[in-house]
């Protein structure tokens, strides 16, 4: 299922992930475990890092532009990121705001 533009996500409250050296091991919820090496490794930890906070698809990509100071032209790679870590239950959608009171 492909994330909706207006969907926000953060990074789920009790996560089993761990670093060693260049790679990052993500263990989900069913056991099943997930490496990620060198770019991947960083990518995910660069996306978890912002998603301590919630955000849309949009703001994610919007901040990781400006942490590397150019434009995201290609998203796949990210979109598969956000996947696996949606299906591993180490990101989860984010409460909606509440409705502006006038």
């Amino acid at each position: 299922m492909p994330l909706q533009a207006s969907q926000g996500l953060r990074r789920a409250p009790l996560v089993r992930i761990y670093d060693v050296l260049d790679r990052t091991v993500v263990l989900a919820a069913d056991g099943a475990r997930h490496e990620l090496a060198g770019d991947s490794a960083a990518l995910a930890r660069a996306v978890l890092a912002l998603l301590e906070q919630a955000h849309t698809r949009d703001e994610l990509l919007a901040a990781l532009a400006e942490a590397v100071g150019a434009p995201i032209e290609h998203t796949g790679a990210i979109d598969e990121l956000l996947a696996l870590l949606l299906r591993a239950r180490v990101l989860e959608p984010a409460a909606p705001p509440p409705p502006r009171r006038h």
